[in-house]
């Protein structure tokens, strides 16, 4: 294989791999990136506020890229969980072990396109295996304290409680509703577009009462319908003319406060747990993997589900079951009946005579 006259070092691979990666990709490498670099270190301040850094451990940044071996790359991935932040819900620092390996693999993927070297030695590093999940569905019980919950507390609770019943009906991951516009609810189909990971689209489809519920809240905060508006807005503040759009901060907040208020509900409280139990709720209604992994936005887990295809009036179906609501997308919908217009009504009113 032809290869280029220098060999670069890491750090001038790593260089060449930050100014391609997406902002996404950045956001999950570019701190693992910069350890491969300059390595491992801590940080302890001084009482005199002078800050004392620990020699690093691990730094590749200065070796040649066909220099790197496999154990180069074990000992960083184990630094990385040694290093790895502690919280309550973490486990042993296995996924930032997880992330180090992958952004190697990424840096040596760019490396082999670029023709500097013809092998990956980051492959042959095995990640973290990863703990059995800890999360679980939360139970209608503890749903009723938290929807209370959010209805009596913060600054604005018609918000949150909008976003509450939207993830819980849905199961949408949070850029669904960061990236929800006008444009994206269908009042025929009674459906709305999600757009969420490695932007891609699907279509999900929820009651009329939600689907109600999110144009009133935008058009009653400033929208004026028009397709590429978002949904969800903050209140007005004082001083403020615009309304603002939705944005991560707001579930930080709110998932923080809901576990301080309601203690019972535990530190695996976030966002993802009202996912996990829209999708539990849906599996359980229906008895139905492939229905849960469509209304998810899964791919099929197995080879058997790949041949089994399930469409969206399944989904609809599931939807309009667990939410008592009639869905036009389901089988055998029937139109619930609409009230006669003013004309039509007077034309079968039978006046008494001398009326």
């Amino acid at each position: 294989m032809p290869k280029r006259r220098k060999m670069p070092t890491v750090r001038e691979m790593v260089e060449d791999v930050r100014e391609a990666a997406t902002e996404a990709k950045l956001k999950v490498y570019g701190r693992y990136w910069t350890a491969m670099v300059e390595g491992f270190s801590t940080e302890t301040t001084l009482k005199n506020g002078t800050v004392r850094r620990t020699k690093p451990k691990g730094a590749l940044g200065d070796t040649p890229l066909d220099q790197v071996t496999k154990s180069d790359i074990e000992k960083g991935r184990n630094l990385a969980m040694e290093f790895a932040v502690r919280r309550s819900n973490s486990h042993g620092g296995q996924s930032a072990g997880e992330h180090y390996v992958a952004a190697a693999r990424a840096v040596f993927e760019q490396a082999i396109d670029d023709l500097y070297i013809s092998h990956n030695p980051a492959l042959r590093v095995k990640k973290p295996q990863r703990p059995p999940s800890q999360r679980t569905a939360v139970s209608n019980q503890l749903l009723t304290r938290l929807w209370w919950a959010v209805a009596e507390s913060g600054n604005d609770p018609e918000l949150d409680l909008l976003l509450f019943r939207f993830h819980l009906e849905t199961g949408a991951r949070r850029e669904g509703a960061l990236n929800l516009t006008l444009g994206d609810l269908d009042d025929d189909r009674q459906t709305v577009m999600l757009f969420e990971k490695r932007s891609v689209k699907r279509e999900q489809p929820v009651t009329r009462r939600l689907l109600e519920a999110l144009r009133s809240h935008a058009m009653s905060r400033g929208a004026t319908g028009a397709d590429d508006e978002p949904v969800f807005r903050y209140q007005l503040r004082q001083g403020e003319t615009e309304h603002r759009r939705l944005t991560p901060k707001r579930y930080e907040l709110m998932f923080g406060r809901l576990r301080r208020d309601v203690p019972e509900a535990g530190d695996m409280l976030t966002l993802h747990a009202l996912r996990h139990t829209a999708i539990t709720a849906v599996q359980m209604a229906t008895n139905s993997q492939p229905v849960a992994e469509r209304f998810a936005g899964h791919t099929p887990r197995s080879m058997t589900n790949t041949y089994i295809t399930v469409g969206i009036d399944q989904v609809a179906a599931a939807v309009a079951l667990l939410w008592g609501e009639p869905h036009p997308l389901a089988p055998g919908y029937t139109p619930p009946p609409r009230p006669p217009t003013s004309e039509q009504f007077l034309a079968d009113v039978v006046e008494p005579e001398g009326g």
